[in-house]
């Protein structure tokens, strides 16, 4: 399997490893198979910061993207203290007497020698300065002297699969607080039996890179091996009884047997693991199966939303219970980890460690949904979902498409520039995530080409791909003001404009966001109408990383949406010719 992936190596690709320096040996670049028809774009641009702002339901005040997690932790702040955001304190000394009132209503409940006297104790006073700084004037943040920046740069790669799904990529290491990028993706798609089946995942590392590659390059080839004795017509016809369950089940235990050789693992005593979304879709239908915190998403036609996947975390309450039955949780800045040393409760790899290996399982959560009216699969790695939830995702695609479809009507292909209004109205909604598990289906032989992205890079090699930012740009919609609409790889780009959205509450997931503006499949429609879909997804998901980046991310990050625009037809079926 080795010698097919290294003879499918570009002689280009191969040239630019030779020639970057050490700090990217760790590069894997596209791997794309000999015989497989897909078509790809890929660039490379620097991040820059943005001033675009998001309007807060929660005090009706907008809040620049920068300042997004400051302003949060003021809401939970005055929360604590009982304040209302209109309703703040004028003074220090009115602030001090209720922090008084707060403490002698603690030291009623609490004995003062317990600890939890101590916990709560420090929330109050955390608190108290928190809501201080913003009475004096004061920016409660980090000074931006005591961090060192770095160029944070974006990799995005877009290809239209087949004529049924297109897909764009986006993903960053985020320099500005990480070294090596431990994230990867992959996807393919092939013909079995008469149906065409799409395949594509994210894997989300931690401890290292090893895991996530390897997951990468082989966990397809796994699963096809282990569906070889599945038949998909019996699956897809019957959805609520479908065996696929089991068989996503054999094929993340097989992986996680693969990595137990530790190949290219460096560590003696702890192996780096990766949680995961592996979707596959067969006609209309879309199978999951995820471990860990790498979130899937459909975008319906009617701008709600439905979570694919399960949170395999300590705040999951059930995961809490087993971890606790098998190891240990702890708590730093707000965040459970597994041992000291995971974020999730289940994953694959994490071998090197048998303590931490006995607490997170393999054991994937599967679902099975008829796409039916959903218009956009968004797949994106934790860091994402850390300043985002779905509600302010979709949110976010329905303000860049509503911006875009202004911008394909005022202007033409050939424009310089066009401008974009700084102020996007978005949801500041801290709500639980919406989870439906439902049974899934088998998945049957499979057999063609295979891509694999791996999302290891980082700023060294950007001088190899110089000349592909200089002379083409495709961030038609940027989150900056001043956007270039150009040509891009001999495809139109998408023309730059934005506009307000109607303020609504949207705490529900099952509501549409908006009654009276335009849904979001049409907006869509009438993009993907203008211009290639592939190009439309991978804009999308360069608007969300940023804007993820903008917000306070401080993971590597990735970013994954796939249009399956056969929805827009009146025949929603694959056909294989």
């Amino acid at each position: 399997m080795s010698a097919e992936f290294m003879d499918s190596f570009a002689p280009e690709m191969l040239q630019n490893r030779e020639k970057s320096t050490p700090t990217t040996e760790n590069v894997l670049p596209i791997i794309k198979s000999s015989d497989s028809p897909i078509t790809e774009h890929e660039e490379i641009e620097t991040f820059q910061a943005t001033n675009v702002s998001m309007l807060c339901l929660k005090c009706s005040n907008y809040v620049n993207l920068k300042s997004l997690q400051d302003h949060r932790t003021l809401h939970e702040a005055l929360a604590l203290f009982q304040y209302d955001f209109q309703a703040k304190p004028t003074n220090e000394q009115a602030l001090s007497r209720k922090r008084a009132t707060l403490i002698k209503d603690l030291n009623k409940v609490l004995n003062i020698s317990r600890s939890a006297y101590r916990k709560e104790l420090g929330k109050i006073d955390l608190a108290y300065e928190v809501i201080k700084s913003d009475i004096c004037g004061r920016s409660n943040k980090v000074k931006p002297s005591f961090i060192e920046h770095h160029d944070v740069m974006i990799r995005s790669v877009r290809a239209k699969l087949h004529e049924g799904v297109a897909l764009g990529v986006c993903e960053s290491t985020n320099e500005k607080w990480k070294s090596v990028m431990e994230d990867a993706y992959s996807y393919m798609y092939e013909f079995s039996e008469g149906r065409l089946i799409t395949y594509f995942a994210v894997f989300d590392g931690y401890s290292g890179p090893t895991a996530a590659k390897q997951c990468a390059r082989q966990f397809y080839q796994i699963l096809k091996e282990t569906h070889d004795n599945f038949n998909f017509n019996e699956c897809i016809e019957d959805i609520d009884h479908c065996q696929l369950l089991g068989g996503f089940q054999q094929a993340f235990d097989n992986m996680d047997k693969v990595l137990l050789h530790g190949t290219n693992e460096t560590s003696r005593n702890r192996w780096s693991g990766c949680s995961a979304s592996t979707c596959v879709l067969i006609d209309n239908t879309i199978h999951v199966a995820n471990v860990g915190n790498v979130k899937a998403a459909l975008i319906k036609d009617d701008d709600s939303f439905r979570t694919l996947t399960e949170d395999h975390t300590p705040a999951n309450k059930k995961e809490k219970h087993r971890i606790k039955a098998s190891g240990d949780i702890h708590k730093c800045s707000k965040t459970l980890w597994v041992n000291g040393v995971a974020m999730t409760t289940r994953g694959l790899g994490n071998h090197g460690d048998p303590l931490l290996k006995s607490g997170i399982i393999n054991v994937p959560a599967v679902c099975c949904v008829p796409l039916a009216d959903s218009q956009i699969i968004l797949v994106a790695s934790c860091s994402f979902w850390q300043v985002f939830n779905e509600n302010e995702a979709v949110l976010l695609i329905k303000e860049w498409l509503k911006g875009n479809k202004l911008g394909a009507a005022g202007n033409s292909v050939n424009s310089d520039k066009s401008n974009c209004s700084d102020s996007i109205k978005i949801n500041i909604i801290q709500s639980e995530d919406s989870l439906k598990t439902e049974s899934s289906d088998t998945i049957n032989q499979l057999d063609k080409g295979e891509i694999v992205g791996n999302n290891d890079f980082n700023a060294s090699e950007t001088g190899n791909h110089a000349n592909l930012n200089e002379n083409k740009c495709s961030q038609c919609l940027n989150i900056n003001n001043a956007t270039c609409n150009c040509v891009s790889n001999g495809q139109d780009s998408l023309p730059s404009n934005t506009s307000d959205m109607n303020e609504q509450d949207t705490t529900s997931s099952t509501q549409p966001i908006e009654q009276k503006e335009r849904s979001l499949s049409k907006l869509l429609r009438d993009l993907v109408m203008r211009y290639d879909t592939d190009l439309v997804a991978v804009e999308i998901s360069k608007h969300l990383i940023k804007a993820a980046l903008s917000g306070g991310a401080k993971e590597n990050i990735t970013v994954m949406t796939v249009i399956p625009y056969n929805v827009f037809t009146s025949n929603n079926s694959f056909t294989s010719q």
